[in-house]
């Protein structure tokens, strides 16, 4: 099975209401596939505030040595990491073996 970002499958989760619908690369999987959206699954709304990993990364995040913030500068540290478990679950389930995930780097521009 394959996990394919919810934004790139035309579902419009991302923070500004808008999907990043890549028509090229679900025509290209030649598989089953299924779709999930962290943010959603963590209970944020859509539209929602931009937000980025400040004084790290992911793995920083995990282990408690960076924060995850939104715009306004609110901690959202906490419910990103269980939406982030809840899809790894789906994963786990589905046994997923492939990953294409929607990544963007803005530094908080909201692009």
């Amino acid at each position: 099975m394959i996990l394919v970002s919810s934004c790139i499958a035309d579902v419009k989760c991302r923070y500004n209401g808008l999907s990043s619908y890549n028509e090229n690369l679900l025509n290209d999987i030649n598989e089953a596939f299924i779709h999930i959206c962290p943010e959603i699954l963590a209970g944020f709304e859509i539209p929602r505030k931009p937000c980025e990993i400040v004084n790290g990364s992911g793995e920083d995040v995990l282990i408690g040595k960076a924060k995850i913030l939104n715009i306004d500068g609110s901690d959202i540290t906490e419910p990103m990491i269980l939406g982030a478990k809840k899809a790894l679950q789906i994963c786990l389930e589905n046994n997923v073996k492939k990953a294409y995930l929607f990544l963007k780097f803005s530094k908080m521009t909201g692009n």
